[in-house]
C-alpha cells in the first residue's frame, strides 16, 4: 500500500512537468509533498524493524493497512487532478487542507495508538523516563499536525511542516534522541 501511495505522490509531482500551463507551485504544497514523501520513508523503517515476527492474518494487517490506505489518499489528493483550474498549489491545499492533513493526521494518530506502543514497551518497563518521552515525541508531532490543519496562515502552515520534517529527521536520523533525552534526565 505504502509503494502504491509513493508512486501516486510522485507521479502527481511529476503530471506538473506535462502542463503546459502549470499552476504556481507555491510553498506549501510542496513541502508538504515532501514532507509525506518521508513520512512513507519512516513507515517503511518502522515496518522493516517492528513487523517482522508478526502473523499473517486479517487481523494483523488491519491497522497498517488502514495506515497505508490514508497515505495513498493523501498523496491522491494533494495534487488536483485538472492543474488548470488552480492558480497556484497552496490555492488548492487551502481548500483542500482538512482533507489533506485530516488524513495524514489520522494515520499518525493510528499508528502512534496501535503500532509504535509495541515497539517502546520495554523501553516502558526499564525506565519511566521512557513513557515521558514518548508522550513528548508523539504529543509533539501530532500537535505540529493539528496547528497544521487549524491554521490558515502560509507562514504558520510552512514552520509546521518544517517542524515536522526536523522531527522526522531527529527521531529517525543517525543519532538516538530518545536515548540522549532519557540519559539527560535520568
Amino acid at each position: 500500500m505504502l509503494g502504491l501511495a509513493v508512486a501516486e505522490l510522485l507521479g502527481a509531482f511529476a503530471a506538473l512537468l506535462r502542463e503546459s500551463a502549470p499552476p504556481r507551485l507555491g510553498v506549501v504544497t510542496p513541502l508538504l509533498g515532501l514532507q509525506i514523501l518521508l513520512e512513507m520513508l519512516a513507515n517503511y523503517v518502522d515496518a522493516w524493524s517492528m513487523f517482522r515476527e508478526v502473523g499473517v492474518s486479517l487481523a494483523d494487517f488491519a491497522v497498517p493497512t488502514l495506515i497505508g490506505l490514508l497515505y495513498y489518499v493523501a498523496a491522491v489528493i494533494i495534487v488536483p487532478r485538472r492543474l488548470s483550474e488552480w492558480v497556484s498549489l497552496d490555492d488548492y491545499f487551502d481548500k483542500r487542507r482538512k482533507w489533506i492533513v485530516g488524513t495524514l493526521l489520522l494515520a499518525n494518530a493510528t499508528a502512534s495508538a496501535a503500532i509504535t506502543p509495541t515497539a517502546w514497551l520495554p523501553r516502558f518497563s526499564e525506565d519511566g523516563a521512557w513513557v515521558a518521552v514518548y508522550v513528548l515525541q508523539v504529543g509533539s508531532m501530532l500537535g505540529a499536525y493539528t496547528v497544521l490543519l487549524l491554521t490558515r496562515s502560509r507562514r504558520l502552515s510552512v514552520v509546521a511542516i518544517l517542524f515536522l520534517m526536523l522531527w522526522y529527521f531527529v527521531f529517525y536520523g543517525p543519532f538516538d534522541i530518545a536515548t540522549a533525552i532519557v540519559a539527560a534526565v535520568g
